[in-house]
């Protein structure tokens, strides 16, 4: 009975051990190093300028295809929006749709930044807010998690569900790396 606990525990510590670092992991460690620490801001600001107005109380708003500018250089766009045909392999949820965004990220600050499409998010007129799911349909224009250069960007497409017929759909955009950037726009 001793000598079987010993083994269990011998092939858990290997188990563990083989597990490692993930290539996400690495390269937003590399990222990080390569902005370096003394670059960070203190405190977190709102962006200066939007395409669109600010409500009180609701953070920043923007139209479809308005880009949002930080103080820092770092602008988001939502460029479009369209709904997305499910495929042969992939079907919405019931009651679900596929729909699509192309969004568009400028680096103009002075440090390499990371880029997620998972910083997004699609909300319904009910405020649920969703995720991009796994298994939607392929598309060749997608956005992949990368790190921006500074005086680069980057451009991409972004597949949600949303409720059949629901026409008051938003895409909320927030990120903490460096400092917390929050914007919504209505795509309607």
């Amino acid at each position: 009975m001793r000598k079987t606990g010993i083994w269990l525990f011998l092939i858990a510590v290997v188990i563990v051990g083989c597990g490692g670092t993930s290539d996400f992991e690495r390269g937003f460690e590399q990222g990080r190093q390569a902005a370096g620490s003394a670059t960070l801001p203190a405190a977190s600001r709102p962006p200066s300028s939007v395409a669109a107005s600010a409500s009180a109380g609701t953070g920043l708003r923007a139209k479809i295809g308005a880009p949002v500018t930080y103080p820092d250089g770092w602008k988001v766009t939502a460029v479009r929006w369209e709904e997305q045909p499910p495929s042969r392999l992939t079907t919405p949820a019931p009651g679900l749709r596929f729909v699509v965004v192309v969004v568009r990220v400028d680096n103009a600050t002075t440090r390499t930044e990371p880029v997620n499409p998972f910083n997004f998010k699609l909300s319904d007129s009910a405020g649920v807010r969703r995720d991009t799911p796994i298994g939607t349909p392929a598309r060749s224009d997608e956005l992949h998690n990368t790190f921006l250069e500074p005086g680069s960007f980057v451009s991409g497409s972004i597949v949600f569900e949303a409720p059949i017929g629901d026409s008051k759909l938003q895409l909320l955009y927030e990120v903490r790396y460096y400092s917390l950037r929050t914007a919504t726009w209505e795509l309607y």
